[in-house]
């Protein structure tokens, strides 16, 4: 019943603000590798306290998501906190150059997985992402979850198409490459279909999709992060409405794609 639903969030909500504490006092006393290992296990507690509630939509799915965002960003914070040593060691040496050389940022370029690593708290799931993509990737999941909504759509809808706009052959010959960088990406896209086709495809467009045609201005976001004039781009939902879209998919996938988001993120 409802009574029983709060309790439960509540005691989860506990259970993973415990966790976040943990692994930000980890990312301050230990170095930076073992700090990511001990926040990611602190994660994975959190995400193991976590009852699957009969309706996947309530919110504090999200809040505990929040809360594994901060632990990991104590952890990126203290794993660009070198020892004065190691740093003046980095200083004398030369730099390594970067795979490609000097396309090494990748500008102008998509995104190119380099090896694989898991996903810690997610061993059991075989949770993968790229180790390394070539580019430094933003710490929001529009970059790829605006690309995993329109992959599950199949399309871009008609009212939203212009010029550079990504169109059906390039959404499906862009799903290789997703998987290449996430292990489970044909997975959150299938089960995000079926959330789709539950609530409703007409629906669901006008929801959660920019209204009208977009506007002439209208934000977009690459089919393929870094590459928009290889792959086009597509019609970007507000905040508000990826983060609805995303609450709508059960909560184990909702951590799933956070987590992988974070990993991938973070070298």
């Amino acid at each position: 019943d409802a009574a029983g639903a709060v309790t439960v969030a509540a005691t989860a909500a506990a259970t993973a603000a415990e966790a976040a504490a943990a692994a930000a006092e980890a990312a301050r006393s230990m170095s930076s590798a073992a700090a990511r290992a001990a926040a990611m296990g602190a994660a994975a507690a959190a995400q193991r306290a976590i009852a699957k509630p009969q309706d996947s939509r309530l919110p504090w799915c999200l809040s505990t998501q929040s809360l594994y965002s901060q632990a990991l960003e104590e952890v990126a914070t203290a794993g660009r906190a070198e020892p004065q040593a190691a740093a003046s060691a980095a200083a004398a040496a030369p730099a390594a150059p970067r795979a490609g050389g000097a396309a090494g940022k990748g500008r102008g370029r998509g995104l190119t997985a380099q090896g694989m690593k898991e996903v810690g708290g997610f061993e059991v799931q075989g949770l993968r992402v790229a180790a390394r993509v070539g580019k430094k990737l933003p710490k929001t999941q529009s970059w790829c979850f605006v690309p995993l909504i329109y992959s599950a759509l199949g399309r871009v809808p008609d009212r939203l198409r212009k010029e550079g706009i990504s169109d059906w052959p390039q959404i499906e010959a862009a799903q290789g490459h997703w998987r290449g960088l996430f292990s489970h990406w044909e997975e959150w896209r299938l089960e995000l279909r079926k959330v789709i086709e539950a609530y409703g495809p007409a629906k669901f467009e006008a929801d959660f999709l920019p209204r009208g045609d977009g506007g002439a201005r209208g934000w977009t976001t690459s089919l393929v992060y870094g590459a928009p004039r290889e792959w086009g781009k597509l019609p970007h939902p507000q905040g508000r409405c990826q983060d609805a879209m995303l609450n709508l998919l059960p909560c184990d996938t909702q951590n799933q794609i956070f987590a992988s988001v974070i990993a991938i993120t973070v070298d």
